[in-house]
């Protein structure tokens, strides 16, 4: 091989097509918007309730403590990042490949080449 000439390295890989089209199928698309705006009500709630009674148990907590429990407010941003990274991150990883309002609402996440989703631990 010449100087000038491109390197290949040996790698190769297939393109998969595009599983669902909208403009072939759209009766996959039908109502989908809808569904997925009560999906997110319904994540929305199941996320939120934890949150909300960790929230109480730390107020009632910090009475009961004369304030002190209170410092552990600081706790709830990251806290609350943490559990929505591993709501998401578990329920869309999973087999079901959907949050739980997404399975509610009859709705399952895809890849653009139709298999289903997979989180980084995946055998």
């Amino acid at each position: 091989m010449a100087e000038r000439e491109p390197r290949r390295v040996g790698v190769s890989f297939e393109m998969k097509p595009h599983a669902y089209d909208p403009v072939r199928n759209p009766e996959l698309f039908e109502g989908v918007l809808s569904r997925r705006v009560l999906a997110f009500a319904i994540d929305f709630v199941l996320i939120m309730v934890p949150i909300a009674l960790a929230f109480l148990f730390v107020l009632l907590f910090g009475l009961v403590t004369f304030g002190l429990g209170w410092t552990l407010l600081w706790l709830f941003y990251p806290g609350t990042i943490i559990w929505i990274l591993f709501y998401y991150g578990s329920t869309l990883g999973s087999p079901a490949s959907a949050t739980i309002g997404m399975r509610v609402m009859s709705i399952e996440m895809r890849t653009w080449y139709g298999a289903p989703c997979y989180s980084c631990s995946a055998p």
